[in-house]
């Protein structure tokens, strides 16, 4: 089973065996949020899934 975490805006959902990377890594998405604002979290997860960047797209590298 993946243990895995994903973000929806002010959101974050995490399995709860996750380690607390994923928290601490969610958390940072949700600080970007707050900070650039919904259209830099939109073009983050374009960035990431549609583009496949994957963790090379600029938004999962700053949430880290």
């Amino acid at each position: 089973m993946l243990h895995t975490a994903f973000n929806m805006g002010n959101f974050s959902f995490v399995h709860r065996d996750s380690g607390s990377w994923h928290k601490e890594h969610e958390a940072g998405h949700t600080l970007n949020l707050a900070a650039f604002g919904t259209l830099f979290h939109l073009i983050g997860a374009v960035d990431e899934n549609v583009l496949r960047r994957g963790s090379g797209a600029y938004a999962e590298r700053l949430a880290e």
